[in-house]
């Protein structure tokens, strides 16, 4: 009797733990879901276009500008959520240094003239001073790359936020962290090198 009881017992806590992971993966599965539609909820209220283009000249490490298509003017386009050394800038109060000229000249070479590129933008698409704010991607070893991403992971550029574009902030923070770590482009000389009348965390 004790016998099959204990079985009772043990068949009952054996099915009660199958309902339970049962419970856990549909639960993790809506959950997967939810996080997938509010991702694209996001992307479609936060990258209001997505459009195409070329480029036509590299002003700076941050700042370029790009003939859209099926346009014959240019617009100048800011990279949002970063910043680069200044390599052209007229003010006393920033410097111009080695390597704002530096990552000036890497960015020429990733994107020469009439390289195709894709603008995704975020909450605010224009600045103070009339530039385009936007993602630049462009195609790298057959994948679309994010120019903005690639140049604070790479060193070239720090992290830097202005509200409201605030998509990938800390995705930008981390490959700050990361290029700052393994002492990537300027930080071998460190960040006030580069950006000698900056502060270092603005992000």
């Amino acid at each position: 009797m004790k016998k099959n009881f204990l079985i009772v017992v043990l068949l009952t806590a054996m099915i009660c733990s199958s309902c339970k992971v049962s419970e856990h993966a549909v639960n993790n599965l809506s959950d997967r879901f939810e996080s997938k539609v509010n991702e694209l909820v996001e992307e479609k209220a936060s990258s209001k276009v997505f459009s195409s283009g070329s480029v036509q000249k590299i002003i700076d490490g941050d700042t370029l500008d790009i003939l859209p298509k099926g346009e014959k003017k240019a617009v100048r386009v800011r990279l949002i959520g970063i910043d680069t050394p200044e390599s052209v800038s007229k003010s006393n109060r920033l410097v111009n240094t080695d390597y704002g000229k530096k990552v000036s000249k890497y960015v020429k070479k990733l994107l020469p003239k009439r390289t195709k590129v894709w603008l995704k933008y975020d909450q605010q698409t224009e600045d103070t001073y009339g530039r385009t704010l936007a993602y630049v991607y462009y195609m790298q070893n057959e994948k679309k790359v994010m120019l903005n991403k690639y140049l604070v992971k790479k060193g070239y550029a720090r992290a830097v936020y202005y509200k409201p574009n605030k998509k990938y902030r800390h995705v930008f923070k981390k490959c700050h962290l990361y290029a700052k770590k393994h002492k990537k482009g300027f930080w071998k000389d460190g960040f006030k090198t580069a950006f000698p009348t900056k502060k270092e965390k603005e992000y």
